[in-house]
């Protein structure tokens, strides 16, 4: 009997490709927040992500409609671009699996204890 040498043996089964992931064209409030995330990021010292967009997200609501129209604009363009690039692409979200919290058999008895 012959050794086997694992490194040959992995080298010859074929490996299954991996379908490219597409990912969604970017919409108004992406394009803007790109580049006002790194404006506020080099202005503001230590914000953590969370607070940061938070922050963006209540910047983009208080700007007027003709401030966003050029982001509105691009966000189009961009969307037009990937419709082109990717005709057969498909808006798919993946479902949410339920949370471990039906997995725990004494969930609601430990809640229970706890009150």
């Amino acid at each position: 009997m012959g050794q086997l040498d694992w490194a040959e043996l992995e080298q010859k089964q074929p490996r299954p490709m991996k379908p490219i992931h597409v990912k969604r064209p970017m919409n108004a409030f992406m394009v803007w927040a790109q580049a006002a995330r790194k404006n506020l990021t080099t202005n503001l010292s230590v914000v953590n992500n969370a607070q940061l967009s938070k922050t963006l997200g209540k910047l983009w609501k208080s700007l007027p409609p003709e401030q966003r129209r050029p982001f509105v604009e691009e966000a189009e363009r961009i969307r037009e671009q990937h419709k082109r690039d990717h005709p057969e692409y498909r808006y798919q979200p993946k479902r949410k699996t339920k949370s471990n919290i039906n997995h725990c058999p004494n969930f609601n008895s430990s809640i229970i204890s706890l009150i």
